[in-house]
């Protein structure tokens, strides 16, 4: 009798632990999955843009579409002011390194990057820091100024625009996207060297060939 009470007590002692041990498991693989979840909604999936390029600020009204490299704005003031610098309305693109003027075909596969590719999440990941190295500047040739600008951190995932710009969140793949569209139309300087982990002068053998994302109706 004593026996089988020893039993019965080591049989409900395990079957305790298995039980706890059962709910770790579940509430690990709750929290991987929440995880997961929280991932992919950060995913790119193509979205046709409600509005066509010719319909859409900042392109519908841009005569000219530059794309430049452009030193951090946290570099030196003596480098920056060795350079050429861009003023939009009360923002400035300081210490420009390369400046390239978009065909019509390039202007139409930037489009579809920023506008055609969202996520589920309506926001984007990005780091605490804050160096943008490239950007795009729009231009009217009636105005002295440029009327428009985005401002891009490839390192943080930040991008900086007026309020006027409307294009869905920077979803995850889309700032590899494009990065290399910015690579393949001739951008070298300011990219990280993945060897390094330092920002520097890219090579011509970083550069790719880019190939513009597939339209889907």
């Amino acid at each position: 009798m004593c026996y089988m009470g020893k039993v019965h007590k080591l049989t409900m002692i395990l079957l305790i632990f298995i039980s706890m041990n059962s709910c770790v498991n579940n509430e690990n693989r709750t929290e991987t999955n929440n995880l997961d979840s929280e991932e992919k909604s950060y995913a790119c999936f193509y979205s046709k843009h409600s509005s066509a390029i010719t319909q859409t600020y900042p392109f519908n009204l841009a005569d000219e579409i530059e794309v430049v490299s452009h030193r951090s704005p946290f570099e030196s003031q003596e480098l920056k002011k060795k350079e050429d610098s861009v003023k939009i309305g009360n923002y400035i693109i300081h210490g420009v390194k390369e400046r390239i003027v978009l065909k019509e075909s390039q202007k139409d596969s930037l489009f579809s990057i920023l506008y055609n590719y969202t996520n589920k999440n309506g926001d984007h990941i990005r780091a605490d820091c804050d160096e943008p190295r490239h950007a795009i500047i729009f231009y009217k040739k009636s105005l002295p100024m440029p009327i428009a600008y985005i401002d891009i951190c490839f390192e943080c995932h930040q991008v900086h625009f007026p309020e006027q710009i409307k294009f869905p969140p920077f979803c995850s793949e889309k700032w590899k996207m494009l990065e290399n569209y910015f690579r393949s139309i001739g951008i070298k300087f300011g990219f990280i060297d993945t060897l390094t982990g330092r920002v520097n002068d890219a090579i011509a053998s970083d550069m790719v060939n880019f190939h513009p994302p597939v339209t889907r109706e």
